[in-house]
């Protein structure tokens, strides 16, 4: 949720104030954040599935 924020703020500001270096920086923690919310939704749905096998 955050990382779309961040995608809204930037399509909304990045024409017009800020530099291209501060705007690929942002998008650089964007993916970040991204990729990580990814990862750990991933590793919560792996510990969650295990957990219900385990219970079977």
């Amino acid at each position: 949720m955050f990382a779309v924020a961040i995608d809204m703020a930037v399509a909304l500001h990045a024409p017009k104030t800020l530099s291209p270096v501060i705007i690929y920086g942002i998008k650089f923690g964007e993916y970040g954040l991204f990729l990580t919310d990814l990862v750990l939704f991933s590793v919560f749905l792996y510990r969650t599935a295990m957990r219900k096998l385990a219970e079977l």
